[in-house]
């Protein structure tokens, strides 16, 4: 026994509803069979394999670009910082154990 929804009112309903109709609505109960007859139209159809793309063009406002490779920069000096932090540790560390 399981719960289905009422194909008019959404509503609720046990498969087994002794006379096949939906009590909120009164509507037919959908069966198994409609059931997996809406699920294959709504299934997505079979598609090729992916192409490969190759982009040859990019059209971009020169104040954009300026604007996107100045927001790089900035975020490349918290990168750096954190490389600087990141060295020094495990410099100290292969000191600490007399590596280097």
């Amino acid at each position: 026994m399981s719960i289905i929804r009422c194909s008019g009112c959404q509503a609720a309903i046990q498969d087994t509803a002794p006379d096949g109709l939906c009590d909120a609505c009164r509507g037919q109960i959908p069966t198994v069979r409609d059931l997996h007859r809406m699920q294959d139209r709504t299934a997505t159809p079979h598609r090729p394999d992916p192409m490969p793309v190759i982009v040859t063009d990019v059209q971009m406002p020169l104040w954009s670009l300026m604007l996107l490779m100045l927001t790089w920069a900035v975020a490349a000096i918290p990168a750096v910082f954190i490389l600087i932090l990141v060295t020094a540790f495990l410099v100290g560390i292969l000191r600490g154990i007399g590596l280097i």
